[in-house]
């Protein structure tokens, strides 16, 4: 018979220990870093992978298809395209949902097969067009049409000199304190960025043009799905107020029709109380509406919706140099987490006359370095989720 798996099962992502990897450079400078430092480094997170495969037998999906993906993109920097079939083919067979198995690592693994077959990049290309254009001809609309919108609209606006800024910004100073070492699924997330500026935006021209094509050939106006669904509870039914408590970013209060005798409870980015049940814009409150425009904009792309709004924001973002970057994302991120808490507020209540929205407030950091953590940052955190329990 076969032997007992002599391995520790692992049934979630945070029962295996953290592994660190030393850089040879700072995060933001692996995008440049030369080949053979690159196979170096790429080695030694293969050989890390390898290690714990050894070690632990993992039974938790997402946990598999991050070291998957962690090993498709390894493959795709050898240039080992044999190796990457395999891994996709891994992927799909885990996925649930049939627009998952019909598009998981789509763009690599047409990638792969137009490089396998040689030549030089305009033979690759043509090959690579082809080849997308026919994997996509039997699909689904009905199944993948939302996936293939968004995927369009991503390749549209990737820049990768905002994706370099971003590392440089948020890990380059992790990096720096933690003696050139980070962590395995961060460096392995920055070898992914570098996979598929070498790899993938080489094809971008022709991803679109076909996805584009097939679009164009089933798209109709998205039928409203929801509201058939909805419903709501008659205003004079015998049934008493009920408290809604909202824990999130805030909730405009009015909006709702708020919990009496406290209608909530809020904290500032360092954790102590600070009035108001709305995050507040400060400075930022006369950027409001330019960053609305953008974050629609920022959604209607992601949808392939083709609005001014949409144009407005692919422009912006591809104009984006090294410096605004950082002052960008912050922006966006400030502005998500302003609506944030009010939109699910709206969503919780809807239809439901007698809720009573209770605002528990948290400000996050929108900034891209975070906090530093202390004791005292710690306990602060500590003695304030104690207080909006109790509260």
């Amino acid at each position: 018979g076969t032997a007992p798996d002599a391995r520790q099962a692992i049934t979630s992502a945070n029962q295996l220990p953290r592994v660190a990897i030393a850089l040879p450079v700072l995060p933001s400078e692996l995008f440049m870093l030369e080949p053979a430092r690159l196979a170096s480094l790429v080695e030694a997170l293969q050989a890390s992978i390898a290690d714990e495969n050894r070690r632990y037998a993992v039974s938790d999906r997402s946990t598999l298809d991050g070291i998957s993906s962690a090993r498709l993109t390894l493959a795709m920097l050898r240039g080992d395209w044999a190796a990457v079939p395999p891994l996709i083919d891994g992927q799909r067979a885990r996925q649930d949902k049939p627009a998952a198995r019909a598009t998981t690592a789509l763009l690599a693994a047409t990638v792969a097969a137009a490089r396998a077959g040689g030549g030089d990049l305009a033979a690759q290309r043509e090959r690579f067009a082809q080849a997308l254009a026919a994997q996509l001809a039997p699909m689904r609309w009905d199944e993948v049409g939302n996936t293939l919108r968004s995927l369009k609209g991503s390749l549209e606006i990737n820049n990768p000199v905002v994706t370099i800024a971003g590392v440089r910004s948020r890990l380059d100073p992790v990096a720096r304190n933690n003696a050139m070492q980070l962590d395995r699924g961060s460096v392995a997330g920055v070898l992914a960025q570098r996979n598929f500026i070498d790899n993938v935006l080489p094809f971008r021209e022709q991803a679109v043009a076909a996805l584009a094509a097939y679009i164009a050939r089933h798209d109709e106006p998205i039928a409203d799905t929801w509201t058939p669904r909805t419903f709501a509870l008659r205003p004079d039914a015998p049934a008493m107020p009920v408290v809604v408590a909202v824990w999130d970013s805030g909730a405009d209060p009015a909006l709702f029709k708020m919990a009496t005798p406290l209608a909530g409870i809020g904290f500032d980015r360092e954790n102590r109380r600070e009035p108001g049940l709305l995050m507040p814009l400060g400075e930022f409150a006369a950027e409001w509406p330019r960053v609305q425009h953008l974050m629609r904009g920022a959604r209607d792309v992601q949808a392939n919706l083709d609005s001014p709004a949409a144009s407005a924001y692919r422009r912006h973002f591809a104009a984006l140099q090294a410096e605004d970057v950082q002052p960008f994302q912050e922006l966006m991120r400030l502005g998500g987490q302003y609506y944030h808490g009010t939109h699910v507020a709206g969503i919780a209540v809807e239809g439901n006359p007698f809720a009573r929205v209770f605002a528990a407030r948290i400000t996050f950091n929108w900034r891209t370095e975070p906090l530093p953590i202390t004791d005292e940052r710690r306990e602060r955190a500590q003695a304030a989720n104690r207080e909006m329990v109790a509260a």
